[in-house]
């Protein structure tokens, strides 16, 4: 985006890159995933995020911005990130929770596609306001199509994703 490459990018906010424009464009909540015999796996829906604490939580590796927000609500919840195991994409968490290895936080807007056929898991929503993230569309300040993009973000903004708000 920076370079030029590019002329607007849909992303988790805040981005912190210098010089460029963003606008909210939908909230994206967490649901936790967790092995469905597993102590979370059976509890009732909605859970609170306090349900977390002392449990391990799969995260993604570093730099992946999804970390971030993952380790924020396990700060707040008091859950402890994994001390060994992460991975570097979502199927492979959701594999190693199938498989029994921990439980893990999702963006609601990947559930279709990272459980999709999976069985063995139990996808738990959390009482609102969930914890989650804000997505927004970004692009270069001055950019010649910044008028365009903001009628953009204002159609993707009537068609977000169903449980984002």
């Amino acid at each position: 985006l920076i370079a030029g490459s590019l002329d607007a990018l849909i992303v988790p906010l805040p981005t912190g890159l210098p010089g460029c424009e963003e606008v909210e464009l939908a909230r994206d909540a967490f649901v936790l995933v967790a092995p469905a015999r597993s102590a979370l796996g059976r509890l009732p829906e909605p859970i609170d995020p306090d349900t977390l604490e002392g449990h391990e939580i799969l995260l993604l590796e570093d730099p992946h911005c999804l970390r971030r927000h993952a380790l924020e609500v396990c700060a707040a919840a008091r859950a402890v990130p994994h001390a060994t195991l992460h991975a570097t994409s979502l199927g492979t968490i959701v594999q190693l929770v199938r498989r029994g290895f921990g439980a893990t936080l999702l963006p609601e807007i990947a559930i279709p596609v990272e459980l999709s056929g999976v069985s063995e898991v139990s996808l738990k929503r959390f009482r609102d306001p969930a914890p989650g993230r804000t997505l927004g569309l970004v692009w270069r300040k001055g950019s010649p199509h910044a008028d365009g993009l903001r009628e953009l973000a204002s159609i993707l903004m009537r068609y977000c994703p169903a449980g984002a708000s």
